[in-house]
C-alpha cells in the first residue's frame, strides 16, 4: 500500500511538472527553455510516459480522476487536437511519397531494410546511419527503383539521398557545422515537371543536449532560411530533438508544417534503441522529422515498421496540388 502511495504521489508531481511546462512549451509554443533542449526533450518523454500512466490506471479502473488529468496534460492535448485537425484531408492530386530513415545500429541486418525500400518504392528517401555493409547494397540492388542517389561518408557512418526522380545539388549559404560532421544538403527535386526544394540533414546527438548552442542544428535554420521563399520547400531528416523542443518552436515560428503532427493524431515517437540492460523501450519520443512550406501540403503520415535498427522511419505522402493546365 505504501509503494501504491509513493506511486501515486510521484504521478501527481509529474502531473504538475508537464502540465506547467506542457503550458509552456506545447501549445503557446515559446523558446522559454532555448537553448537547452535537453531539458525540453527529457520533459517530453516525461510527458508521454505521464499519458502511459493516465492509461494504465485507467485500464485498471482505479484512481479515475487522475488517469483522466494525466491523459489531458496540455501537450497530449495540443498534439491530439492539431493532429485530429488536419487528419481529413482529401485525397492527393499529385502524391509525392517521401520517408526519412536512421538506419544506424541494425540489430538484423541490411536485408529488412534493403527489402522495405524496394516494397514502398518512395519518390524521395534521406538516409542516415548508413553503414559500409548497407551503402554498396543501396547503390546495386536498389538501382532500378531509386536511380538517382548520392551518398557521403564520414568515419564509420555515411548520409544518403535515394530518388526515384531526377534531383540537383543546390548552393545553400555557409554552414556552421565541424569538419567531421555533415552539412546539410539542399537539393531540388524534379518531380512530374515541378521542382521541389529539399534539406536532407542529420543532426549530430549533442543537439539534444546543446540546442540551439550545437552548430548542425543550427545549420537546420540557416538552410531553413535559405530555401524559404521556394514554391515548395520540405526539410527532413534526424535531428535529435523532440517535437515539442523549442527548435520545433522556432521552425514553426518561420512558417513550416510540421508535416507529421498535421495529419497524425499522435504522440508516436521513433526512438527505440534498447537501454544499457538490454531492454526494449517503447519508442516514446519522435527525434527524425518532415517539415513542409509552400504548395506543399501533408495529407498522410506513419511511422514505418522496425527494421532492426535504434530508429523507425517517418513516411509521408504530400500534395502538390493538381496539375497546371496547358494552353
Amino acid at each position: 500500500m505504501d509503494r501504491l502511495r509513493l506511486a501515486l504521489h510521484a504521478a501527481g508531481w509529474l502531473l504538475l511538472f508537464t502540465c506547467l511546462i506542457g503550458w509552456i512549451h506545447g501549445p503557446v509554443g515559446a523558446s522559454v527553455f532555448w537553448p537547452p533542449t535537453l531539458l525540453a526533450n527529457v520533459l517530453h518523454e516525461l510527458c508521454c510516459t505521464a499519458v502511459a500512466l493516465g492509461l494504465l490506471l485507467l485500464f485498471w479502473q482505479k484512481r479515475f480522476s487522475l488517469g483522466v488529468l494525466l491523459l489531458a496534460q496540455p501537450v497530449a492535448l495540443h498534439f491530439w487536437i492539431e493532429g485530429l485537425a488536419g487528419a481529413e484531408r482529401a485525397a492527393a492530386y499529385r502524391p509525392l511519397r517521401v520517408a526519412t530513415m536512421n538506419v544506424g545500429h541494425l540489430q538484423r541486418g541490411p536485408r529488412e531494410v534493403l527489402r522495405h525500400l524496394a516494397q514502398e518504392r518512395f519518390d524521395f528517401v534521406a538516409l542516415q546511419e548508413i553503414d559500409r555493409e548497407l551503402q554498396p547494397l543501396l547503390e546495386t540492388e536498389l538501382a532500378e527503383q531509386y536511380p538517382h542517389r548520392w551518398f557521403e561518408r564520414r568515419g564509420g557512418i555515411a548520409v544518403g539521398i535515394l530518388s526515384a526522380h531526377p534531383f540537383q545539388r543546390l548552393q545553400g549559404p555557409e554552414f556552421e557545422a565541424e569538419p567531421w560532421w555533415f552539412e546539410p544538403q539542399l537539393v531540388a527535386l524534379d518531380f512530374e515537371g515541378e521542382e521541389i526544394q529539399i534539406l536532407a540533414h542529420h543532426v549530430w546527438v549533442m543537439a539534444s543536449g546543446f540546442g540551439g548552442a550545437e552548430p548542425s542544428l543550427r545549420d537546420v535554420f540557416s538552410g531553413a532560411q535559405h530555401l524559404r521563399l521556394a514554391p515548395r520547400v520540405l526539410l527532413l531528416g534526424d535531428w535529435n530533438s523532440t517535437p515539442t523542443s523549442a527548435a520545433a518552436s522556432k521552425l514553426r515560428r518561420m512558417g513550416f508544417t510540421d508535416a507529421y503532427q498535421a495529419t497524425a493524431a499522435d504522440l508516436a515517437g521513433t526512438y527505440a534503441r534498447r537501454d544499457p540492460l538490454g531492454i526494449p523501450r517503447p519508442p516514446w519520443v519522435r527525434l527524425d522529422h518532415a517539415y513542409v512550406q509552400g504548395d506543399l501540403l501533408p495529407v498522410s503520415a506513419r511511422i514505418g515498421p522496425s527494421l532492426g535498427a535504434d530508429h523507425l522511419g517517418v513516411e509521408l505522402v504530400l500534395d502538390l496540388g493538381p496539375a497546371p493546365r496547358s494552353l
